[in-house]
């Protein structure tokens, strides 16, 4: 499962991602990072928040289209995002994944 996952989002940028491979119990992460680490990070040119399209968006494991359609929506109705943490005030964002969502973004 853990090999499956790692070729679906594309490589694993950090070792929290382990948190996301389905079934894997909390234990089995501890115990897994505390022996591993991510060494080399797959590359990936990290998707700029400010003009990010539709299709960039998409190219992030942990977003869809309609969350893609509502980050792009709420930049446009707010001018701009200022940080990352902002996502979270759009509705439906998963927060409990900023910390893998932002493995993805750049922001200036």
């Amino acid at each position: 499962r853990i090999v499956k996952y790692r070729y679906r989002i594309g490589g694993f940028r950090s070792a929290i991602q382990l948190n996301d491979v389905y079934g894997l119990q909390p234990e089995v992460v501890q115990k897994i990072t505390s022996r591993f680490q991510v060494k080399t990070m797959p590359a990936y040119e990290l998707v700029d928040l400010d003009t990010a399209s539709l299709d960039d968006l998409l190219s992030i494991p942990y977003i869809d289209e309609k969350l893609a359609r509502e980050i792009i929506n709420y930049r446009k109705l707010h001018e701009g995002i200022s940080s990352i943490e902002e996502l979270t005030k759009i509705p439906g964002f998963p927060s409990e994944k900023i910390d893998r969502i932002k493995l993805y973004l750049a922001k200036d």
